[in-house]
């Protein structure tokens, strides 16, 4: 059967559409994938850049403009990212009931020192900005952070340590309640959290150990009566613990820069070493801001900036912190002083000593001034001086004595006394029975009633 021209050309025309329906819907398909594909590939590229940067502990630092209104004379020196070793050699070791930082710092006989210190963090906000305020006028501070930070911010501990800055504990949970429970869980949060920063520190370091008490180890705020016993264990396990002598005033979360700034100002202490304490919390964006200027002001003071493992203890100082040698005399330590009534003396006693026995017992006295000694039924005593003894013993009991200036013996019931003097004279005396002998270095006189 013949088609008409008027059909074939409608079934062209059907064919045509359905022909650019099929191009259509396959020209979308396509674009749908490419556009699926292109997301596909970016989020792949995103994870694979987060995980880079998680392994490798974001050491890279972005670069800092410097400041127009820094001053002229302070020097801008590019930082090294070889961490410095943590080292404190002149500092000596803690000892209970001696290991306060704060009194080692203020008795160092250095001047003009000041140490930055930041309490809590990490925080990937705040301590960021902390960071580059400090890059960027080269000083070095001291942060004391907790352990959960430090696990979730790994990286600003690198950073901190990369950039010449000393990391120390505060505690690991940043729980007062947790941390001052007892005293194993408050070694155990403290050692938790130095073990972390050790680990993002070269193999061959580990910092000096200090520890900063949660709102400082004054006895009188809360939980003093468990710091106070916590300081000889921090002492015990090798750990200063050390305070603050000056603050920004930024544990008030609402005040501006401006106003941390004039805080600072108004009550810091006139002080040559100063160990300001600045709160490095979310919270605490003004601080950072701050820090900038009080920097520069303390530039402009001369003042040197170091962390609290650079602690520069004078000759005097440590003269003035060691005990004066001491003599053994008789058992006992004594004093050594120059006798001032003989020349040829090296050690002489410098007060009036006495003594007295009772049956039986004996005794020893040395003095600059004058020594009397009494015995009763059979008593011996004896004294060592820097001139001359003699000894003489009569009826069982023998009485030995020596002095600088004069020395008297009595003794009664069948004793004997004998007296050496080494300046101007002697006098003994003995009844019912008794002998007495003298001798001196100048002349000696007896007398017998």
């Amino acid at each position: 059967m013949a088609v008409s021209r008027r059909e074939f050309e409608e079934k062209r025309k059907e064919r045509l559409r359905i022909q650019r329906e099929q191009r259509e819907k396959a020209r979308k398909m396509r674009n749908i994938f490419l556009i699926l594909f292109g997301i596909l590939i970016i989020l792949i590229i995103v994870v694979c850049a987060t995980k880079c940067k998680r392994t490798t502990g974001h050491t890279s630092t972005p670069a800092i403009t410097v400041a127009s209104e820094a001053p002229t004379n302070v020097p801008i020196e590019a930082v090294t990212n070889a961490p410095i070793e943590t080292s404190a050699g002149s500092i000596p070791a803690p000892e209970k009931g001696d290991n306060d930082l704060l009194t080692v710092i203020k008795n160092s006989g250095q001047t003009q020192h000041v140490y930055l210190t930041f309490d809590d963090g990490p925080d990937p906000n705040v301590t960021p900005k902390l960071l580059d305020a400090m890059r960027r006028y080269n000083v070095k501070g001291t942060f004391f952070v907790t352990g959960k930070n430090i696990e979730n911010y790994p990286y600003l501990c690198v950073r901190m340590i990369e950039e010449w800055h000393l990391v120390l504990p505060l505690s690991y949970s940043g729980n007062p309640d947790s941390l001052y429970a007892d005293r194993s869980s408050f070694m155990e949060e403290i050692d938790k959290t130095y073990e972390l920063i050790c680990k993002n520190m070269p193999s061959d370091t580990k910092p000096f150990k200090v520890y900063r008490f949660i709102g400082t180890s004054n006895e009188s705020t809360a939980y003093g009566a468990s710091k106070a016993s916590y300081k000889d264990e921090l002492a015990r396990n090798g750990y200063y613990y050390c305070d603050w002598n000056a603050d920004i005033g930024d544990n008030d979360t609402t005040r501006s820069s401006d106003a941390l700034i004039k805080y600072f100002s108004d009550y810091r202490p006139k002080l040559n070493n100063l160990i300001i304490r600045v709160n490095n919390t979310s919270k605490n964006e003004a601080s950072a801001s701050a820090l900038e200027s009080i920097i520069k002001t303390l530039l402009n003071e001369n003042y040197t900036f170091s962390r609290l493992d650079e602690i520069e203890i004078s000759e005097t100082a440590r003269t003035a912190s060691t005990p004066e040698p001491s003599t053994t005399i008789n058992g006992s330590s004594e004093s050594s002083t120059q006798s001032p009534s003989s020349a040829k003396a090296t050690t002489a006693p410098t007060a009036a000593a006495s003594s007295s026995s009772t049956s039986g017992n004996s005794s020893a006295s040395s003095s600059s001034s004058s020594s009397s000694n009494k015995s009763t039924s059979n008593s011996s005593s004896t004294s060592s001086g820097s001139s001359s003894s003699s000894n003489k013993s009569t009826s069982g009991s023998s009485s030995t004595s020596s002095g600088s200036s004069s020395s008297s013996n009595k003794s009664t019931s069948g004793s004997s006394s004998t007296s050496s003097g080494s300046s101007s004279s002697s006098t003994n005396k003995s009844t019912s029975g008794s002998s007495s002998a003298s001798s001196g270095s100048s002349n000696g006189d007896l007398v017998a009633e």
